[in-house]
């Protein structure tokens, strides 16, 4: 179908596709900025999440160290042999410790007992003596107490040299202030990291001391970067680098650090300070460019993918129905005539509806009249015999009006004498499908008995068999 010449404010139309697709461009860039600032938000709360869950773990790792220890003091110790089971315990647990040891104040009079009881362990050590010096040679000057290494256990018979049974804890320089901290707070100290040789190599270790009693104390050693690697190392983040620093030991060094390939973000630093004892460790994680870039990058090319085809989709559908305007109404001006036509022929059907239901009408009134003029009547019965349907005439052959027959036994109205022959009639109508024939009497309470013919169909159904029966009386003379 040709199209007619577009008008001026057709042509005016075309400029709208245009438009939008200027609009919409404008749209997705707002959006796409709008995004990538929000994807850049939520990026940051995830790190600040991500950073609290990983100050928490510490916390929470050490709190389970700690609870962990006091269980190898929480009852009374027998001897050596118990305290060694007890550590070797705690060290299966907890594999980045390196030794425990239980500190005991002596006085001065239980000394030589105390000194023999070690000497007959057959450890390391004995008599009492000050740190770095041969226990041998050189025993601890008498004391009113003493504040020794009572049990000392290793991992691997490997410890912190100069460490063992008999060693006056007071000695060594590093043990001084947190051992006075445990002892007059009652609370967990900690020593600053130190370089100490251990197997035939150099490792940095911690000690912690827990307070038992006034009179003794538990001391667990680690390394720190051997612990924090095992507790950080299944977080492994390529575009997070993690830190922990020891605030108290003014030292650049840090105890651990898992760094990253592309340069970190210093001003996207976040640290939390964590309570080891009576010192703090800092976590700090740092993002790099490439976490925040990645997170917007995807976003920002589906966002400007994604708005330039509606923009572009837009403006076709837009241009779709300018052209097909004229070639609408065409096809509008031929569904209207179709219409007329239509609404004529409705029009002649209902004419004809007329005329069959009013010869329908003629039939039913036909059928009534030929009945009436037979002088019976007509009926429809269930397979139970009950009365479904009974023309008028009953009411001048059995004196009842149809609406008391219905729903009522039909052989109820048969003479006793004949009922056996009447349901031998059925049961032949059943088998033979034909019309069957019987004369009988029907009688009604204690009325005199009619005589009638009957003749009566069986009605079939393939599914279930005889569903009823159609039957006709007429007096017999």
């Amino acid at each position: 179908m040709g199209l007619s010449r577009p008008s001026g404010r057709l042509l005016a139309l075309f400029w709208l596709p245009l438009l939008l697709l200027a609009i919409g461009l404008g749209l997705t860039w707002h959006n796409a900025t709008t995004a990538a600032n929000s994807v850049q938000a939520q990026t940051e709360q995830m790190l600040a999440v991500r950073h609290r869950a990983l100050a928490t773990l510490l916390k929470d790792q050490l709190d389970v160290l700690l609870e962990s220890s006091r269980r190898v003091i929480a009852s009374p110790l027998r001897d050596g042999s118990d305290f060694r089971q007890r550590a070797r315990a705690l060290m299966e647990r907890h594999a980045m410790l390196q030794s425990v040891e239980l500190i005991r104040q002596v006085p001065h009079d239980l000394r030589l007992q105390t000194e023999a009881r070690i000497a007959g362990e057959q450890l390391e050590g004995g008599l009492f003596h000050h740190w770095e010096q041969d226990p041998a040679t050189e025993p601890a000057d008498s004391q009113a107490n003493y504040l020794i290494v009572h049990w000392s256990h290793t991992r691997d018979g490997i410890g912190e040299r100069g460490v063992a049974m008999g060693l006056l804890a007071t000695s060594v320089p590093h043990w001084r202030q947190p051992l006075a901290t445990a002892r007059q707070q009652q609370t967990v100290a900690t020593t600053s990291v130190r370089t100490v040789p251990l197997n035939g190599g150099s490792n940095q270790l911690v000690r912690l001391f827990l307070p038992v009693s006034a009179n003794e104390l538990l001391s667990v050693s680690f390394s720190p970067d051997r612990w924090l690697g095992s507790l950080y190392g299944s977080y492994y983040d390529p575009d997070i680098q993690l830190t922990v620093h020891d605030l108290s030991h003014h030292s650049k060094t840090p105890l651990y650090q898992h760094r990253v390939d592309n340069g970190p973000l210093s001003d996207q630093v976040l640290r939390t300070e964590v309570a080891i004892g009576d010192r703090y460790w800092m976590v700090a994680t740092e993002p790099t460019l490439a976490l925040f870039s990645e997170a917007s990058a995807g976003l920002r090319r589906q966002l400007w993918l994604s708005g330039l085809a509606f923009a572009l989709s837009a403006a076709l559908l837009l241009c779709w129905p300018i052209l097909r305007n004229r070639q609408l109404r065409s096809e509008l001006e031929r569904y209207q005539s179709q219409y007329q036509q239509l609404e004529q022929r409705f029009a002649n059907l209902d004419v004809e509806k007329t005329i069959l239901h009013q010869a329908l009408d003629e039939s039913g009134q036909r059928t009534r009249d030929l009945v009436s003029l037979a002088g019976g009547f007509v009926a429809e019965l269930d397979e139970h015999l009950r009365i479904g349907f009974i023309s008028d005439q009953v009411s001048d052959l059995l004196d009842r009006p149809p609406s008391e027959m219905a729903n009522r036994p039909f052989d109820e109205l048969i003479a006793p004498h004949y009922r056996e022959n009447f349901l031998a009639t059925l049961k032949a109508a059943r088998e033979d499908r034909h019309v069957e024939r019987i004369d009988l009497e029907l009688q009604l309470d204690d009325r005199s008995p009619l005589p009638v013919s009957l003749r009566l169909k069986a009605q079939t159904d393939p599914v279930h068999g005889c569903v009823g029966y159609r039957l006709s009386a007429l007096p017999r003379h």
